[in-house]
């Protein structure tokens, strides 16, 4: 399956059975891990790429197994840091805290859910978020079925349904937007923890329809088309840099952040890499996609790392 490929984990450098450093191992032993959202990805490679040019002293290994996954091996302490494209929820804060282990939570940037569809899909510009739900509530599971079935005067096409699967924050994100607390989602689409699959099948089938990261979009927009988002009264309005970071791209825009562990934070090489990120993440974001933080909320980030560090001495 597309997703267990996409979680296996990412050695940047070193063998992937190599153990983890023993106290008071040297320089050249010293590792760092890092696992999280497949929104974010793009960001962590760049970052990682970056850190170890200037760290070749180090290894670090990169995995995607979904916000939820990667949370879950922080808590297990199989993992230093996680990207996550949404707030941890309070089960996983209490899964840490059963463990004995903390976090450390730090925004790093801003991203929109995007709604897109095949190109040729001419008759639709924009979705309002009733027609959303319509296409994703459980009720609709085998019976919308068809782009006519959404809003009247839409063809009798097909519609295709493609998307994030539940240990996405994307997917958390996007039918806690929708739904609320109800949050009964239809599970009869074609659901795929890797982002690039999305992309491929949306990009190849007439008639489909997904939600992804606004990264993921910006890299394919040659490939895909983007749909503005109507809530109630409101007029449309695209998922843009400025419309996300301003927050007029609602319900769904979101930050993105970083989680790690209190413990791992000890450890001189974690600590260089949290602050890598945060003094690099910004113009990385910018670059592959993503929304920066404003210079604020970066420094604002900044300064509850240095806390924590001092907390630590």
């Amino acid at each position: 399956m597309a997703w267990a490929r996409l979680s296996a984990l990412v050695m940047i450098s070193g063998c992937s059975d190599a153990p983890a450093p023993m106290p008071g191992a040297g320089a050249a032993s010293a590792l760092v891990k890092v696992d999280g959202s497949s929104t974010a990805f793009p960001i962590s490679q760049a970052v990682v790429d970056g850190f170890r040019e200037s760290n070749s002293d180090l290894r670090i290994t990169l995995g995607v197994s979904g916000t939820a996954g990667g949370l879950r091996k922080l808590c297990l302490g199989e993992v230093d840091v996680v990207s996550a494209s949404r707030l941890a929820s309070a089960e996983e804060l209490s899964l840490c805290r059963t463990a004995g282990l903390d976090w450390l939570e730090l925004p790093f940037a801003f991203d929109g859910i995007s709604v897109v569809v095949h190109p040729s899909t001419t008759w639709v510009n924009h979705l309002t978020l009733d027609e959303l739900r319509t296409i994703w509530r459980v009720r609709s599971q085998g019976r919308v079925m068809n782009w006519s079935q959404v809003r009247a005067g839409f063809p009798d096409e097909p519609l295709y349904l493609m998307g994030p699967g539940p240990q996405s924050g994307t997917f958390d994100i996007f039918s806690q937007a929708l739904l609320g607390r109800e949050n009964r989602f239809r599970i009869d689409y074609s659901a795929s923890e890797d982002d690039h699959h999305l992309v491929h099948r949306v990009a190849t089938k007439r008639g489909s329809l997904s939600f992804f990261g606004y990264g993921y979009y910006w890299q394919n927009r040659q490939r895909l088309k983007l749909l503005a988002i109507k809530d109630g009264g409101k007029k449309a309005i695209l998922p843009t840099p400025q419309s996300i970071a301003d927050g007029s791209y609602q319900p769904l825009s979101r930050a993105l952040y970083l989680y790690v562990s209190r413990r791992a934070l000890t450890q001189s090489h974690v600590r260089q890499f949290v602050d890598y990120y945060l003094n690099h993440g910004a113009l990385i974001a910018a670059r592959v996609g993503s929304v920066s933080l404003s210079p604020e909320r970066l420094e604002a980030a900044r300064a509850k790392l240095a806390r924590a560090l001092e907390g630590l001495k």
